[in-house]
């Protein structure tokens, strides 16, 4: 009767082992893709950071300077913040101007 004793609170420990490990799993993917969100998140929030995607897209430039302009409001009193990018195309220096309007969603 002892060995089924023990051979029963083996059984316990060992479910409650791999409860514990499972809760553990579930935590650490359930903090990780938290933290991946939130880290996306403030990476997509940067207006400089979009502004260089855009031009990068719009341009097909990768080697410029990027200096920061003023900010002010529309006539729809959004935010508008300009951009002035520096580049060098076909042996001349450039700069284009790019103007972002902060949007509600």
């Amino acid at each position: 009767m002892t060995d089924h004793n023990n051979q029963q609170y083996k059984w316990r420990q060992r479910k409650k082992r791999n409860a514990r490990i499972t809760v553990w799993l579930i935590l650490v993917v359930v903090l990780a893709a938290c933290g991946t969100f939130a880290y996306e998140g403030i990476k997509g929030s940067d207006p400089q950071n979009t502004a260089e995607k855009y031009f990068r897209a719009a341009a097909g430039i990768t080697d410029y300077t990027v200096e920061t302009g003023e900010r002010s409001l529309n006539s729809d009193n959004q935010f508008v913040q300009d951009y002035t990018f520096t580049y060098t195309a076909d042996g001349k220096e450039e700069s284009r101007k790019v103007s972002l309007t902060q949007l509600n969603e």
